[in-house]
């Protein structure tokens, strides 16, 4: 059966735990989905060495040959690089972690469509757009009958409990009525930093069979909200033709690992009349073995696999543009080589299209980074890393119920 496993708001910067984010992928390695999705929020402030950690870190669930879906979050637009924010927004996320904005992953099984509802004029709001709407329509129409269907936005569209409904993302319930209407089986986000299950029916009923609502909480950073606070959690998510089943897991430090905390199975909606009578529940996540999964689909040549650690210190547009930065950090010492991405070598969904990527030793990816991050532009004033501790829209400024989630 297929299995995704759902995570957000990893937030790599100073509030990045790497002790649990080693527990991630250690949780992804045990249980070998078939799709890992990180809805949003990856960086704290969107600096560029932020995206190249959190680039470094998909890349490495990629060398388990397990693909990935990203979309941005709030977070990953600059607040204090005014120029970048208004002008530019995307600007760093596209060049230092992907091109590609709102990925979308086919298979036999599944469409997973993600959905970026960041923008610059907001500090902790999200919207869809009208644009975005009626491709995800066209998407989900030309989906195959019986497969499963998945949206991927970073902000909720259904508030866990405790959260005003006035805080969904804009075109909420529009967007609601058009996945209700068009067969999505799962919405996946984030943003709340609360791990909640709900269903399109609780705040939008359209009285059909209900879409259910998955929210993470933050997975991999010490900014949990609510009764999360100072927690960490994922999900993953077990399907077949007739049901699935969410089950929430926690990061427990006592046992050094992720673990499974509750487990809900619900009818898939093509099922009529919806119920779960006659149906067979999956087996529990601890009966799932990496020596029970089949080989994946995704494959990657031998020679990659058996190259020493490589890091991410730049993706750029072109070839050209590649082998001049290879070529400085060349010129420094620094070893260097230029990998273009092609759905020959990796699936669709795996970064963007056409994206081009500057690769140096793990050991001496910091060094790269400074030297490339001295030849650009330098942070204007009031973008220390001091500003990642405390600053709008942070915990220091979180004092009314409204800001406490983000």
């Amino acid at each position: 059966m297929p299995i995704l496993i759902h995570c957000s708001d990893v937030h790599f910067g100073p509030p990045h735990l790497p002790r649990v984010a080693e527990g991630l992928l250690e949780l992804i390695e045990a249980q070998r989905p078939d799709l890992v999705v990180i809805s949003g929020d990856l960086t704290q402030r969107a600096k560029p060495r932020q995206f190249l950690a959190a680039r470094s870190f998909v890349d490495r669930i990629h060398r388990s040959q397990v693909p990935t879906l990203v979309v941005p979050g709030n977070h990953d637009v600059p607040m204090y690089r005014v120029w970048e924010r208004v002008f530019n927004p995307f600007g760093a996320y596209r060049s230092h972690f992907s091109r590609e904005l709102e990925p979308v992953y086919r298979d036999r099984e599944m469409v997973v469509i993600g959905i970026n509802t960041a923008f610059n004029w907001t500090i902790k709001g999200g919207r869809i757009t009208s644009r975005r709407l009626r491709e995800v329509g066209e998407l989900l129409a030309a989906a195959s009958p019986g497969q499963f269907r998945v949206v991927v936005p970073h902000h909720d569209l259904i508030p866990p409990p405790g959260v005003s409904r006035r805080r969904v993302l804009a075109n909420a319930r529009r967007a609601m009525e058009l996945f209700s209407a068009a067969g999505v089986d799962l919405v996946l986000s984030g943003h709340q930093h609360q791990t909640y299950i709900g269903t399109s029916e609780e705040l939008y009923p359209q009285g059909r069979s209900p879409v259910i609502v998955v929210h993470s909480g933050t997975t991999t950073s010490s900014r949990g909200r609510g009764g999360e606070r100072h927690l960490n959690t994922c999900n993953r998510i077990e399907f077949d033709a007739r049901s699935l089943v969410v089950s929430p897991f926690g990061w427990q430090p006592g046992l050094g690992r992720f673990a499974e905390q509750s487990r809900h199975w619900y009818p898939r909606r093509l099922v009529e009349p919806y119920t779960l009578e006659g149906l067979s529940p999956p087996a529990a996540p601890a009966e799932v073995s990496c020596l029970d999964k089949p080989a994946r689909r995704t494959q990657m040549s031998d020679e990659k696999q058996d190259q020493p650690e490589w890091g991410t210190a730049r993706i750029v547009e072109s070839n050209e543009e590649a082998v001049v930065v290879a070529g400085f950090l060349k010129s420094n010492g620094i070893p260097a080589e230029v990998e273009s991405l092609h759905v020959e070598e990796l699936p669709v969904n795996v970064g963007g299209l056409g994206e081009v990527r500057v690769r140096v030793p793990a050991d001496r990816l910091n060094e790269a980074l400074s030297l490339l991050e001295a030849t650009d532009r330098e942070e204007p004033a009031g973008e220390s890393d001091d500003s990642d501790e405390a600053g709008p829209g942070d915990d220091a400024a979180e004092a009314g119920p409204r800001d406490r989630a983000e």
